[in-house]
Formats: C-alpha cells, structure tokens, sequence
C-alpha cells in the first residue's frame, strides 16, 4: 500500500502603487498536482488551498483505492480568474474504489469549478461537494457492470450542473442542488436491479433528468422547490419499481414514462400555479402493463394532467386536483381489468370552478370510469368505454355542466347526477343489459 500527502499553499504577494492608480494583480501561484498510483490498497490526499487555476489529476489502477481532493479558492477580490480542477480516475477493476472531492469557491469573482470522477469496478464510493458558482460534477460508474456502487453530489450555488452514469445492479445516486439554474442528469442503465436515484433541488430554473434501464426494483425520486422547474422520469423493462416527483412553486413541469412495466407505480404531486403533469405507462404486445398504477395530484389554479396507459391489464389512473380551471385528461387503451389492490380503472376527483375531465377506456372489460367535479361552472366530462361490464359514474355539482358517456358492448351501467342549474347530459349505450341512471 502507498500513501502520498501533497499540500499546495499559494499567499498572495501585495503589491505597492499609487492610491490613485489601478490595483495591481496580486502574484498568486497556480497548484497542479498529478498522482499515478498501481497495485492495491492505495491511498492519495491533495489539498491545494490559497491559490488559483489549481488543478488535480488522481490515477489509481487496483482495488480498494481512496483519493481525498481538498480545494478552494485565493478568496482575492477581481483576480480570482479561475477556480479549481478536479479528476479522479480509478480504473482497471477498481473494486471498492472511494474517491472524496471538496471544492469551495464562495467569493462574488470566483468563476467555475469541476469535478469529474471515474470508477470502473464494483463496490465504488464517489462523494462530490461543491460551494460557488458554476459548479460541475461528472461521476462515471460504467464499465464492467459495477455492482453496488454510490454516488452522492452536493452543489450549493449559481448554474451547478452534475452527471452521474451508473451500470449494475444494487447502485444508489443522490445529488442535492441548491441555486438558480440547477440542471442535474442521472442514469442507471445495463441490468440495474435494486437501484436508487435521488434528485432534490431548490431554487429557480431546474432541471433533473433520471433514466433506469431493465430495472426491477428500483426507485427514482425527484423532489423540486422554485419557479420553473423541470422533471422528467423514464423506467423501461421495470418490475416492482417507482417514480416521485414532487414539484413545489409555478410553471412545473413533469414528464413520467414507465414501459414495459408490472407491478410498478408512478406517483406526481405537483402545488403552486400552472403545473402540468405527463404520466405514461405503456406497453407491447409481447410486454404489457400489468398491476400498475398512475396517480396524480394537484393543488392549485389551472393545472393539466394527462395520464395514459396502453395495453394495461388490471392498471389504474387517479387524478386528483383541487383548484379552478384544471384539466385532466385519462387514458386506458387495450384494457383487460380484474383487480389491482382495491381498485382498477380511472378514478378523477377535481374541485372549484370551470374544471374539465376527459376519460376513455378501450378493448376492455370490467372496467370502471369514476369522474366527480365539486362546485363548479362550466365543468364538462367525458366518457367512452368498449368492452364488457363496464361502469361509469359522473357526479358534478354547480351549474352549465355538460356530461357525455358513450358505452359500446354487453352489461354497461352508467349514472350521472347533476345538481343545480341547466345541466346537459348525453348517454348512448349499445349491446345487453345496460342501464343509465341520470338525475339532473
């Protein structure tokens, strides 16, 4: 085993002029530190304080290697030109590597720092924290399906932006960004089983990307507070897992896919002005949508939800939205529905005023479609489903309502009850035994 400490200072050297005159620059030495190390058990530490344009290249090639890297800036007003340089390659089967990276760069002049870590190898540990502005953090877990790797990034400041790439099975990244302009991208592809993936950003203009491939059991979490959030959640081939997405603030944003999905969940709580929420879960022919579910709420004025699965078979969507002027739109193609926990079908609840559902459900049977829009004007509901024994409840409270359920098929049951003022109700069914119950 080796071990190298390296220790860089820079003071600043002042220099005299007249009072009058335009500071001189300050003489401020840059640090540069290269480490190559081979064989097992290795262990480097390089801190480079004081000092600007500092840079740090770490290589260890073996298992159980750790490289520590300390940086920050000279702290000395306008001539801080350039902050700290950071890379850490732990390559070659580097199982159970640990790499540690601190870069603080606080002062109003100081520019950018960035980190890039890469580990090839199972069992890696990379640990990022960065303080200032224009932070970047790249961490690369890839190669050779590296089990049971971790990654936590943690950025406070102006324009961060961190990458974090993982394969394999049992890997967890958790990145926390705190600032304005925070644009954060995690994958987890090639076989990632039992794989987590935490987002949580705070300030205005984010946006957080997570991407799970062939995953079974795993999980991705987005949580969001500001203006303008952006969040989009993509789990293809997955079974037993999870999406969440938090966003609180206005002008939300959040695009949800699963494909090929059984037994799994997407869940978005969106509170503040404008949201919009995009849920699918889709399926093929050969792989379907089994025992899933889409659940949607919203709080606030003038939200949108769109939620669809495709060739579901005992799926659910429920969208819940409280506030005036939202919109929910419901989708359920290629529907074969038994059971799924308690419930199966679309169940919509919307509150206040002038709110709109739209629900559709197609090739199915025992499906069920419950639409119920609270004290409103202006609400309007739609409803189709083909199939057999179907149900479709419509309940809506106020006045200038509109209702329209159209059932095609053997055994339907529709009810719509309309309270107050001069609602519309239109209900076609076709096939046996179907009944409509409307009250107005």
């Amino acid at each position: 085993m080796r071990k190298i400490l390296l220790t860089a200072v820079s003071v600043a050297a002042l220099t005299s002029g007249n009072a009058f005159a335009a500071p001189a620059q300050p003489s401020v030495a840059s640090n540069v530190s290269t480490i190559t190390q081979t064989d097992h058990d290795n262990e480097a530490t390089v801190t480079q304080n004081l000092g600007y344009n500092g840079e740090s290249t770490v290589t260890q090639n073996g298992s159980h290697g750790t490289a520590t890297v300390n940086q920050s800036d000279a702290d000395i007003g306008p001539y801080t030109l350039q902050a700290n340089f950071s890379t850490i390659d732990q390559r070659a089967g580097s199982v159970g590597a640990t790499a540690n990276v601190t870069q603080h760069n606080t002062p109003d002049y100081a520019k950018e720092n960035t980190s890039e870590v890469h580990q090839d190898g199972n069992y890696a540990t990379a640990n990022v924290d960065q303080n200032g502005k224009g932070n970047n953090s790249d961490v690369w877990q890839t190669l050779y399906y590296g089990n049971g790797v971790e990654a936590t990034v943690n950025q406070t400041g102006v324009d961060n932006q961190s990458l974090v790439d993982q394969d394999g099975d049992y890997n967890t990244a958790t990145v926390n960004q705190t600032g304005e302009g925070n644009d954060s991208w995690v994958e987890q592809d090639t076989l990632t089983s039992d794989s987590d993936a935490y987002v949580d950003q705070l300030g205005n203009g984010n946006i957080a990307h997570s991407w799970q491939h062939d995953s079974e059991l795993a999980t991705t979490d987005i949580y969001q507070d500001g203006n303008d959030n952006d969040a989009d959640a993509h789990q293809d081939h997955v079974y037993f897992t999870e999406i969440y997405v938090d966003q609180y603030g206005n002008n939300n944003d959040s695009d949800n896919f699963q494909d090929d999905v059984a037994n799994s969940e997407i869940d978005v709580y969106q509170e503040g002005d404008y949201n919009y929420s995009y849920a699918e879960q889709e399926g093929t022919h050969a792989y379907g949508v089994y025992n899933s579910g889409i659940y949607v709420t919203q709080i606030g004025d003038n939200n949108a939800s769109n939620a669809t699965q495709t060739h579901v078979s005992n799926g659910v969507i429920e969208v819940y939205q409280d506030g005036d002027g939202n919109e929910s739109i419901a989708s359920q193609e290629n529907v074969f529905n038994t059971s799924f926990g308690s419930s199966y079908g679309i169940y919509v609840e919307q509150g206040s005023d002038n709110n709109y559902s739209e629900a559709t459900q197609e090739f199915g049977n025992d499906n069920l479609i419950d639409v119920v829009q609270h004290e409103g004007n202006g609400n309007v509901s739609y409803a189709y489903q083909t199939g057999n024994n179907h149900t479709a409840y419509i309940h809506q409270d106020g006045t200038h309502n509109w209702s329209d359920v159209n059932q095609s098929g053997d055994g339907h049951y529709a009810s719509v009850t309309q309270t107050y003022g001069y609602n519309i109700s239109n209900v076609t069914q076709t096939g046996l035994s179907n009944v409509a119950i409307v009250t107005q």
